[in-house]
């Protein structure tokens, strides 16, 4: 999924649409196949500083790390 929420290249038939409609389109798919199990929806509860409108997606980025040569000792 690319940053405004369309599936990028690596998504084969479903690239470029929307993650709504690709969404939908998958569930679809999977349920012609005879693949689909079933449907859950997960709820994360959220504090309530930042309230949010939107489905917040999983997507992965580029990480850094850094390497400590030796940790810190409490004193």
């Amino acid at each position: 999924m690319d940053s405004t929420g369309h599936i990028n290249a690596e998504g084969g038939a479903y690239a470029g649409l929307d993650r709504y409609v690709a969404r939908k389109r998958v569930v679809a798919d999977l349920e012609e196949q005879g693949l689909l199990g079933a449907i859950k929806d997960h709820t994360k509860q959220r504090g309530p500083l930042r309230p949010l409108q939107d489905v917040v997606e999983p997507r992965l980025s580029t990480q850094w790390f850094i390497r400590f040569s030796r940790w810190p000792t409490r004193r």
